[in-house]
């Protein structure tokens, strides 16, 4: 099973407390990737603490999904992220949550 498939089925329970998660990077395009990098949005209203615990559980999560592979997060506020054009700069992208 991809990675990308992998984080689709779980992605509700790994990114619970994000309105959005992106794959992006060497794991959509290789089998064995040297990392797994993704953005995660949040609420711009977000306690900042509370975002940096849950990507830090989302982070422990996928290091046990994922043994041995080093995970890359991007941790963003929906404002953040809809000034950035993050997506619109890399090649390929998939939404996972």
């Amino acid at each position: 099973m991809t990675i990308a498939k992998r984080l689709r089925e779980n992605g509700d329970d790994i990114f619970c407390c994000f309105e959005a998660a992106y794959l992006f990077g060497s794991a959509l395009v290789h089998k064995a990737p040297a990392d797994i990098d993704l953005i995660l949005v949040h609420g711009s209203a977000s306690d900042l603490t509370a975002v940096s615990a849950q990507a830090q559980r989302s982070q422990d999560i996928l290091m046990s999904m994922f043994e041995g592979l080093m995970i890359d997060l991007t941790v963003l506020s929906r404002t953040e992220f809809e000034h950035s054009n993050f997506l619109d700069v890399l090649p390929m992208w998939i939404k996972v949550r």
